[in-house]
């Protein structure tokens, strides 16, 4: 190597530098925002009632377009009048329209509630969800809508 003129810079031997590091951050920020993304971690706690029946639903919106987990439903009578109570799901097609999940019902008595987990996969692509309480041989009430994040 010889020495530089004064025009010329010495020559060194160039390391992976600053914009290798920035280039390995950017990748990893990209990288966790798609996994986070496509994990569910959007989730809902949205709650259905009316007079006699307190209904609630918490689930994750899962990387699939078709399904629902991490659900935990429950649903409370709150009339004490000897009728029992349900809570299920609409879920509402992309293309329109709507489905309701089978009620799970609860026949505990006055003040007690009833919960389950579970799950759902369907055989569409799932636009929102309603929760929706009701009194058995009564009337039932819904949620406000919530859309697919």
């Amino acid at each position: 190597m010889t020495a530089p003129t004064a025009n010329q810079r010495p020559r060194t031997r160039r390391g992976p530098g600053i914009n290798w590091v920035r280039r390995v951050t950017v990748v990893v920020a990209v990288t966790f925002a798609a996994i986070m993304g496509l994990s569910g971690v959007a989730s809902a706690d949205v709650i259905g009632e009316g007079p006699g029946v307190r209904a609630r639903a918490d689930w994750n919106w899962s990387g699939s377009p078709y399904s629902l987990t991490n659900i935990q439903l429950g649903v409370r009578d709150t009339a004490c009048d000897g009728h029992g109570v349900t809570v299920q799901l609409r879920l509402f097609y992309q293309s329109g329209g709507s489905w309701l999940t089978d009620p799970r019902e609860n026949h505990n008595g006055c003040g007690n509630a009833a919960n389950w987990d579970t799950y759902y996969n369907a055989n569409f692509i799932i636009a929102g969800v309603k929760v929706v309480g009701c009194v058995i041989d009564g009337p039932c009430y819904e949620s406000a809508y919530h859309p697919r994040p």
